[in-house]
C-alpha cells in the first residue's frame, strides 16, 4: 500500500491510480491502529494519494488531538493538505496547539495555516496563547515564537489574555524562552511594555525589576531590554554601570 500510495507524486497512469485510491477505506482504518507508527505511516500514505482521500479527513481531524505526537503532527499534515475547506484546516491547526509537543513541526504546520487563513480572531488567540505557555523543548523556534507573540498580541490589544504570559515569560523561571534561538525573551519583554499602563497594572514593573536585578546569566542577556522596558512603562532607571 505504502509503495503504490508513494508512486501518486510520480504520475500514475489511471489503472495505477485506481489501484491506490482502492486502499484509502484499508489506510482509513489503519488510522486506528493500536501502533502509532502504523497511524503515522497511514496519514502519510493518504497524504500521499491527495484528493481521493478526503474521505479520511474525519478520522484524521479527529487525530490531531491524538495522545501520540507523531501521529497529530502526521495528521494535521494530512488534513492541512487534503481539506478543501479553511474552516476544517482552521479547526484542526488551532486544536493542535492545545496540546504540548516536545517539537516544533506540528506548531510550524499550525502557524502555516493560520497565517494563509488570516482572521480577527476565532479562538487562534487561546490557540497560540496554549503553545506560548508551553512551548516545545526542541530548538526549532527559531523563526517561529517571536511572530507567534507579535501575532497574539495583535489579536489581544487589551491584555486580557497575553499580559499573564508575558509576565510569566518575561520571568522565566523555568528558562522556556531563554533556552530557545532568536532570543524570543527579548521580544516578550519589549511586547510587555507595549501594553503601557495595562502591564503595570499587573506588576510589570516588579517583573522587570527582577530580571534587571538579577546576575543570573539568562537575566544578565536581557538586561538592557528589561532597562529600556521600565523606561518605557516611565520607571527612573539608573544608568548602566
Amino acid at each position: 500500500i505504502a509503495g503504490a500510495a508513494d508512486r501518486y507524486g510520480n504520475a500514475p497512469d489511471s489503472d495505477e491510480m485506481e489501484a491506490v485510491v482502492r486502499q484509502v477505506p484499508a489506510l482509513t482504518r489503519l488510522l486506528g491502529d493500536e501502533h502509532a507508527w502504523v497511524q503515522v505511516r497511514a496519514a502519510i500514505a493518504l497524504r500521499s494519494i491527495g484528493a481521493p482521500a478526503r474521505g479520511a479527513l474525519p478520522v484524521l481531524v479527529a487525530l490531531v488531538q491524538d495522545d501520540h505526537e507523531w501521529v497529530r503532527t502526521e495528521a494535521l499534515a494530512t488534513v492541512a493538505q487534503l481539506a478543501p475547506d479553511a474552516e476544517t484546516k482552521l479547526a484542526a491547526a488551532m486544536a493542535s496547539l492545545h496540546l504540548a509537543d516536545t517539537a516544533y513541526r506540528g506548531t510550524q504546520i499550525a502557524v502555516n495555516i493560520l497565517r494563509a487563513h488570516p482572521a480577527e480572531d476565532d479562538g487562534r488567540l487561546e490557540a497560540l496563547a496554549a503553545r506560548l505557555r508551553n512551548l516545545p523543548d526542541g530548538m526549532g523556534g527559531r523563526t517561529l515564537i517571536r511572530p507567534m507573540l507579535e501575532t497574539a498580541v495583535s489579536l489581544d490589544p487589551q491584555g486580557r489574555v497575553m499580559i499573564p504570559i508575558l509576565l510569566t515569560a518575561a520571568r522565566d523561571e523555568e528558562l522556556r524562552y531563554s533556552r530557545q534561538q532568536a532570543n524570543p525573551r527579548e521580544k516578550v519583554i519589549e511586547l510587555l511594555a507595549g501594553y503601557g499602563d495595562r502591564a503595570r497594572a499587573q506588576g510589570a514593573m516588579a517583573v522587570l525589576q527582577e530580571v534587571l536585578a538579577s546576575d543570573d546569566r539568562h537575566d544578565v542577556a536581557q538586561h538592557a531590554t528589561a532597562r529600556q522596558a521600565l523606561m518605557t512603562l516611565g520607571a527612573d532607571v539608573p544608568e548602566a554601570e
